[in-house]
């Protein structure tokens, strides 16, 4: 097995993600993520410029195959990115986002697509500081939940304003 084909059934990069999303090609989108990350840190600590040089080829050749596409997977690619990097240089600020918006979906509020959510939690296990929560444990989390009636947007949802008045 080549370290840049996705195609391999048995390739631990896509078994990684072929269980948590159904679109085939986000989880190849995903498991190259994770394909370049490993492969920049190998370059890192290659044993000689040849070495070295190979494995940022390869690694430069797959983030070209996502990073120009003209498509929802080339903007989900630059988008995983940024929040790898966000969620490296900021994680107290990252976590706080990731707590903000799980409320937010909890009370019925969803700013982010699925696809970014996924790339959010994807980022944020990538970098430790978290799980990947799967869909059905997010859905489970908010199927109980009424909203919080001094919420705007709760307000606007159930008719009362934050003062209670009915509208």
């Amino acid at each position: 097995m080549s370290t840049n084909n996705t195609n391999d059934l048995d390739d631990p990069y896509i078994n990684r993600y072929a269980g948590r999303i159904e679109d085939p090609e986000e989880v190849l989108m995903r498991a190259d993520f994770d394909r370049v990350l490993d492969m920049q840190g190998k370059a890192l600590n290659a044993r000689d410029d040849a070495e070295y040089w190979q494995l940022s080829s390869e690694s430069d050749q797959l983030i070209s195959r996502w990073r120009d596409r003209d498509d929802e997977y080339g903007d989900a690619w630059q988008y995983l990115g940024d929040a790898h990097d966000d969620w490296k240089a900021q994680p107290e600020t990252m976590t706080r986002f990731h707590e903000r918006i799980a409320a937010d979906e909890a009370e019925g509020v969803y700013v982010l697509t699925d696809m970014q959510r996924r790339s959010q939690q994807h980022a944020r296990e990538l970098t430790g500081h978290g799980e990947w929560m799967q869909t059905s444990e997010t859905e489970q989390a908010s199927a109980g939940r009424e909203p919080i009636p001094g919420h705007a947007f709760a307000g606007l949802v159930n008719g009362h304003d934050r003062e209670g008045m009915e509208r």
